[in-house]
């Protein structure tokens, strides 16, 4: 006849103690896990262009991922990363065209970096196509008088600046570009009359 099974026995605390240990365990795995991810986490938050290039690599699909992150490398020194930031502002429209009518800095920055890159027919069509989208919009009309005036195109940059004001006469802005534009070009009373 069988022997009866023994009531808390050395054989149950010993499955007691594996199973605490074995949970303890689980648990101290899970902090080491989570202590691991947050410090790869934080390498990403490292600098600005980490955290914009991580999420362009986790929402490759978002244009203000892309375009935040030309707004990143716009000004960079080097020429390749300004090239970055021109793809990455061209990523941008590519994925979300109406950005134009949303963020005139991404058309503005794109071509005035275009420009400074020696593509001036690329910069002039992406800020005409700006202001075709958009006609009433003075920001975009700002930004091409500045590029026409740098490209020395005096007439279309005052017509364009002048545009700017007609929509907004009350942004400082675009009220102290042109007051520049015109004392560059030795018209101080024009500019002094302008800036008042």
């Amino acid at each position: 006849h069988p022997s009866p099974l023994p009531q808390g026995g050395r054989g149950q605390k010993s499955f007691s103690l594996s199973l605490n240990l074995i949970l303890r365990a689980l648990v101290v795995a899970i902090c080491l896990a989570l202590i691991v991810r947050t410090v790869v986490r934080n390498l990403d938050w490292v600098t600005n262009e980490a955290l914009f290039r991580s999420a362009v690599y986790v929402m490759p699909d978002n244009a203000k991922a892309h375009a935040i992150l030309g707004h990143e490398l716009k000004n960079r020194q080097s020429v390749e990363e300004r090239e970055r930031a021109i793809e990455a502002f061209r990523t941008a429209l590519r994925i979300y065209p109406e950005y134009l009518h949303h963020d005139s800095a991404v058309t503005g920055s794109l071509g005035n970096l275009l420009f400074d890159l020696g593509k001036r027919e690329e910069a002039f069509e992406v800020l005409e196509q700006a202001v075709g989208t958009d006609p009433e919009w003075g920001i975009l009309h700002y930004n091409l008088g500045l590029v026409y005036a740098r490209d020395g195109q005096d007439e279309k940059a005052e017509a364009a600046l002048r545009r700017a004001l007609s929509f907004n006469p009350e942004v400082p802005l675009f009220r102290s570009a042109f007051s520049r534009f015109l004392i560059e070009r030795g018209r101080f009373e024009e500019a002094l009359a302008e800036a008042d």
